[in-house]
């Protein structure tokens, strides 16, 4: 008995797995009542980061943006499939569905920005970061 595989065959099924990602408000602070001037400030003084604080600064020049902007929670924890440890998100806004890592939870943000689709995830490490599309991803309150 003989079989012959081509060289262009192409399984009829592929199935991909998407990893779950859970993290609860309950874990963190809410920020509802913080000015966004103060939510950046808090993440700048923990920042050793050039890329980061580049960032926050830029954040911090288009303040007027935040007026109407939703709040974030700070410090949450989280679980993913993907991990068996507790990722800390540094910022996240559930209404929006944005993850915030700061640059010193880089790992956290590889681990989980490659799989998952149901949250935006932006970190201050990564020379990619795009303000604008960070600004559009946080929805109104």
């Amino acid at each position: 008995w003989m079989c012959t595989v081509t060289k262009d065959y192409k399984p009829e099924h592929v199935v991909v797995t998407q990893p779950d990602f859970d993290v609860q408000k309950s874990s963190g602070t809410d920020l509802s009542d913080d000015s966004y001037i103060d939510i950046w400030n808090y993440l700048e003084d923990y920042s050793e980061n050039e890329n980061e604080k580049k960032i926050i600064k830029q954040l911090k020049s288009k303040q007027s943006i935040f007026e109407n902007k939703e709040k974030p929670f700070r410090e949450c924890s989280g679980k993913s499939s993907l991990s068996d440890s507790s990722l800390q998100c540094d910022l996240v806004w559930f209404d929006s569905k944005v993850i915030y890592f700061s640059a010193e939870d880089e790992e956290d943000y590889e681990t989980l920005r490659t799989y998952n689709k149901d949250w935006k995830i932006f970190c201050g490490a990564d020379e990619s970061f795009n303000i604008d599309e960070f600004i559009k991803a946080i929805g109104d309150k």
